[in-house]
């Protein structure tokens, strides 16, 4: 999906990427799916996690 993102053009490497919304039934550990989401270039979410978004330059 991620290289789509970018094929696309809604996304570029400097894009932050964060995986939220995923069931906790199907996925190990936040430190497995942490480590895993990283392989892509994508954090992991976590309850309570700011986001601050800035407008573009």
């Amino acid at each position: 999906m991620v290289e789509r993102l970018k094929r696309i053009g809604a996304i570029t490497d400097q894009t932050q990427l964060i995986a939220t919304h995923f069931s906790h039934q199907s996925v190990g550990p936040h430190h497995e799916l942490a480590e895993e989401l990283g392989q892509f270039g994508a954090q992991c979410a976590f309850d309570g996690l700011k986001v601050h978004i800035l407008p573009e330059p």
